[in-house]
């Protein structure tokens, strides 16, 4: 029995989440989405449209795979629906992606070393 391989299936799994989520989060075309939602804190659908130009069915698509990351909530109400950031998600991702970089930086000193 093979025991050198000890990433099962799940493990597999939510690494491919994982990079999905950073880069969705990195994609240049979804960086003015964020960085309006930041703004303006809530926004429309129309509000983005009009602000970034992308077609309606392209940016449903976009937030729909922000939505997906977790970095994105969608508010259905009965007078329209929103879209907020969730720093609580942001704060997550970014220490960890920090403690990524942390763990490279790490590995080409003792390479370096």
């Amino acid at each position: 029995m093979d025991t050198w391989n000890t990433i099962t299936r799940t493990s597999r799994t939510r690494l491919t989440r994982a990079l999905k989520v950073l880069e969705t989060l990195c994609n240049e075309e979804n960086i003015p989405i964020l960085e309006h939602i930041r703004k303006k804190e809530t926004t429309s659908l129309a509000e983005l449209y009009l602000q970034t130009g992308v077609s309606p069915a392209k940016l449903e698509m976009q937030l729909d795979s922000l939505c997906e990351t977790g970095c994105v909530v969608h508010e259905s109400a009965a007078m329209g629906s929103s879209y907020r950031i969730n720093p609580e998600r942001i704060w997550q991702i970014n220490g960890i992606s920090r403690r990524i970089n942390q763990i490279r930086e790490d590995g080409l000193r003792e390479q370096a070393g």
